[in-house]
């Protein structure tokens, strides 16, 4: 991020600390305004510290979504924003004991050592909780380099360099300058994986051998929506049957990632299933806080034809399609490791590319 950024980011934070600042200066004004101490504690510094911890519950929310646009969960964001602020309070707590009871501030001398406290507190607590609290996390856009290999020597070359250059690119495009949304970036390759297992057969088997889609598919019409969906064992065998399967990539990937028990991917083709033309359809079953920012679907319509020419450039032929994409899976894998849960990343992917290999798209060139 860039000073100009982190500039603005200040800012906002600032901005924000008015408002907690407000319950602060209010609660301290009532405080010294009836007397009220705890502690043996002056009026003042009683009502400064209780401030404090009021002010700071509003600057929670107000950052955790305005200031850093967080993604970790309330649990990890909130226990760190309030160590960071309990510091803050401990160096308020000091710098006005020093200054009331130390010193002898009182008048408007209170209130200078309540500004001059504040503005210690604010650049300590910006510090902590963009550095600390709020940080994203970040992931490389590439695993380790493999040995070199050469298209001479391996005949997957153009299918494992693919995968790398798409998983880079879209790591690229999806990236913000608050990092990247990691199960956005698993759901958006879990569903152009599957997808592109559909488009691969419609390719080989449809163009290139003049098959009618009857006879390579089960086509299902949805009397629920009025969509069509695609079935069949020829869509199967790159989605989860093959050697180098959308599958078989990912779990692979996953276990070598430490990964012991396998999703159940029975029930995954199975809640595809008995979802068909509902709402629910193509939706991950994962926790609220694991979901992509967008639809499986939505991924597919506006990514599958920015990135569809790439698979095309690098693959010999289109059964290598959805190979690539998995590359792709594996590659962000291996990068996220320490991330997130293996068993969750390998849910999110399949989870959106099992009933993403089904859909019709109108209005897209699947191949």
């Amino acid at each position: 991020m860039t000073h100009s950024k982190s500039l603005h980011q200040f800012l906002r934070f600032a901005a924000v600390g008015l408002s907690g600042t407000a319950v602060q200066y209010l609660t301290f004004f009532i405080a010294v305004e009836t007397h009220f101490s705890v502690f043996a504690k002056s009026p003042a510094v009683t009502g400064s510290a209780i401030g404090y911890l009021l002010g700071s519950v509003v600057n929670y929310i107000l950052n955790y979504f305005f200031t850093f646009g967080s993604e970790k969960t309330h649990f990890e964001a909130a226990t760190k924003y309030f160590t960071v602020l309990l510091v803050g309070w401990c160096l308020n707590f000091g710098l006005m004991t020093l200054f009331v009871e130390q010193w002898g501030w009182f008048g408007l001398w209170l209130w200078a050592g309540q500004i001059l406290s504040t503005g210690v507190v604010l650049c300590w607590n910006f510090a902590g909780s963009k550095l600390w609290a709020f940080k994203q996390k970040k992931i490389e856009a590439h695993a380790p380099e493999m040995p070199q290999q050469t298209a001479q020597n391996d005949p997957l070359y153009g299918v494992k360099k693919g995968g790398k250059v798409l998983a880079s690119k879209l790591f690229a495009a999806m990236s913000t300058e608050k990092g990247i949304h990691l199960e956005s970036l698993l759901c958006a390759l879990g569903s152009l994986a599957g997808y592109a297992c559909q488009a691969s057969v419609r390719e080989e088997f449809i163009r290139q051998q003049g098959k009618a889609e009857k006879d390579v598919f089960i086509v299902i019409n949805s009397k629920q929506n009025g969509e069509v969906y695609y079935f069949g064992d020829q869509l199967n065998k790159p989605l989860a049957e093959s050697r180098y399967s959308v599958w078989s990539l990912s779990s692979g990937a996953a276990q070598k990632m430490g990964l012991t028990e396998l999703t159940n991917l029975h029930d995954i083709f199975k809640y595809a299933t008995d979802t068909l033309g509902s709402a629910e359809f193509g939706i991950p079953r994962v926790p609220s806080v694991h979901q992509a920012h967008e639809k499986p679907r939505d991924y597919v319509h506006f990514l599958w034809p920015k990135l569809f020419p790439l698979a095309q450039t690098f693959c010999q032929n289109p059964s290598e399609w959805p190979m690539l994409f998995g590359v792709a899976i594996q590659e962000i894998f291996y990068a996220s490791e320490g991330l997130i849960e293996m068993e969750m990343a390998l849910r999110i992917v399949m989870e959106s590319a099992i009933p993403m290999s089904k859909i019709q798209l109108r209005n897209l060139d699947v191949a």
